[in-house]
């Protein structure tokens, strides 16, 4: 099974936890890290998704030389913060706008990084 079939399938289940997470007034999305959106529950920009997928993959890149691994990234802007959560081949993101949000974008990731 290609691996597109396999996110189509498991879909629905980050599908229902981007929904769970909306319902606390986060917007988020599951993104390749080639920068194309599975789901998501907020609109970009047309400019934002590449922007996060660059800045996820560069630092994944610049942790690895160093022998680290990277868990999540930051890009802050006026209106809140965009934290993404490489799994896999994918992103994971939500838009925080405060710290407690980050901390629960986080734990969503983790559910979201069983079923991805």
């Amino acid at each position: 099974m290609a691996e597109g079939e396999i996110a189509e399938k498991k879909g629905g289940r980050v599908e229902e936890l981007l929904n769970e997470m909306k319902t606390e007034g986060i917007g988020g999305g599951l993104m390749r890290k080639d920068g194309v959106v599975i789901k998501s529950t907020v609109a970009l920009p047309d400019a934002a998704p590449g922007l996060v997928s660059r800045c996820s993959n560069i630092a994944e890149a610049l942790m690895e030389r160093t022998k680290d691994v990277q868990k999540e990234s930051e890009i802050s802007f006026t209106g809140g913060t965009i934290v993404s959560v490489p799994m896999k081949n994918y992103i994971f993101y939500g838009i925080a706008k405060n710290k407690d949000e980050k901390r629960k974008i986080i734990e969503y990731s983790k559910k979201a990084r069983s079923v991805v």
